[in-house]
C-alpha cells in the first residue's frame, strides 16, 4: 500500500515538474517571437503566425540614457515618444545657446510692452525655477540665437500635433502627460497617469501684463509655431480637466519650454 502512495506521489510530482517546464518554454517563446518593444504602442501581438489585437492600446515610453544639458550646465532627463524625443523637465536655461544672456527682472510695464526675447520666474521665487523652469516670453522662442541647445529646438506645431496623435489626440491625451499626484499639480490632477513619461509641470504663466498666474493649476508650452503678428500658439493642461487645449497667446506672455531632439 505504501508503495502505492509513494508511485501517486512521484507521479504527480513529475508531472507538476513537466508543467513548470512547459510554462517557462512558452514565456520565452512568446518574448522571443512578439512584437512587445518599449516605444511602441501595445495595439497588436505577433506571435508566430497570429496576431492578437488589444482594445485598449496604450504607448509604451523608452527611457533614453543620455541626458540633454544646456548652455548654463543644467542637465535634463529625456524620454522617447513615439520617434520623438523630449525633455522631461521645464526648461531652466537663462542664455542663448551663444552664450549671450536672456534679459530678465523685467517690470510689469516694461514686460508688457517688449518685444525682445525675456524670461522670469515665478513670483521671482527660486524655488519656483527648480520645480517647475523659467518663463519664457515668445520672443526669446523665436531668437535665432537659440533657446534650446544644439542638436535640439522649440517644437512647432506639427510637432506638438504628432505628440498627442500618438497618444490618442487632445481629447485623450492630456492626463498621459501629466505627471501623477499632487505634490506638483492641485487637486484633483484629472485622469493624470503619467504613461508617456513626459511628466509635464503646471508652472503657471506671467501674463501679457507682467502678473503671474496659475502656477500648480495650468502647464502652458509656446511652440514655435507663429499665428500672426500679436500672437504665438501654444499647448495647455489643466489640473480639472484630462485633454490638450491648443490656443495663441500675445507673445508678451511669459510659458514653460520644453525642447525636442532634431
Amino acid at each position: 500500500m505504501k508503495a502505492n502512495y509513494l508511485t501517486l506521489f512521484f507521479t504527480i510530482a513529475s508531472f507538476v515538474i513537466i508543467l513548470i517546464l512547459f510554462y517557462n518554454v512558452i514565456i520565452d517563446v512568446f518574448y522571443k517571437s512578439s512584437s512587445i518593444k518599449a516605444g511602441n504602442k501595445i495595439d497588436e501581438i505577433i506571435i508566430g503566425d497570429r496576431v492578437w489585437k488589444s482594445t485598449n492600446p496604450s504607448p509604451i515610453p523608452t527611457p533614453v540614457e543620455n541626458k540633454m544639458t544646456d548652455i548654463d550646465g543644467n542637465q535634463y532627463d529625456v524620454i522617447k515618444i513615439g520617434n520623438q524625443i523630449w525633455m522631461k523637465e521645464n526648461l531652466k536655461v537663462s542664455k542663448y545657446r551663444n552664450g549671450e544672456a536672456i534679459p530678465t527682472g523685467l517690470v510689469n510695464t516694461v514686460w508688457a510692452n517688449t518685444n525682445k526675447g525675456a524670461y522670469a520666474i515665478y513670483n521671482n521665487d527660486n524655488t519656483n525655477n527648480v520645480r517647475y523652469g523659467k518663463l519664457y516670453n515668445w520672443y526669446a522662442v523665436n531668437d535665432s540665437r537659440g533657446l534650446c541647445p544644439s542638436g535640439w529646438h522649440i517644437p512647432s506645431e506639427s510637432d506638438w500635433s504628432t505628440l498627442l496623435s500618438y497618444l490618442g489626440g487632445d481629447l485623450a491625451c492630456g492626463g498621459k502627460l501629466k505627471s501623477i499626484g499632487t505634490s506638483y499639480w492641485y487637486s484633483p490632477n484629472s485622469d493624470a497617469t503619467n504613461v508617456s513619461g513626459f511628466s509635464a509641470l503646471p508652472g503657471g504663466s506671467r501674463n501679457d501684463d507682467g502678473s503671474f498666474n496659475n502656477i500648480r493649476y495650468y502647464a502652458f508650452f509656446w511652440s514655435a509655431t507663429e499665428y500672426d503678428y500679436s500672437n504665438a500658439w501654444n499647448r495647455d493642461l489643466f489640473f480639472n480637466i484630462g485633454s490638450v487645449d491648443r490656443n495663441n497667446y500675445f507673445k508678451q506672455n511669459g510659458f514653460s519650454v520644453r525642447c525636442l531632439k532634431d
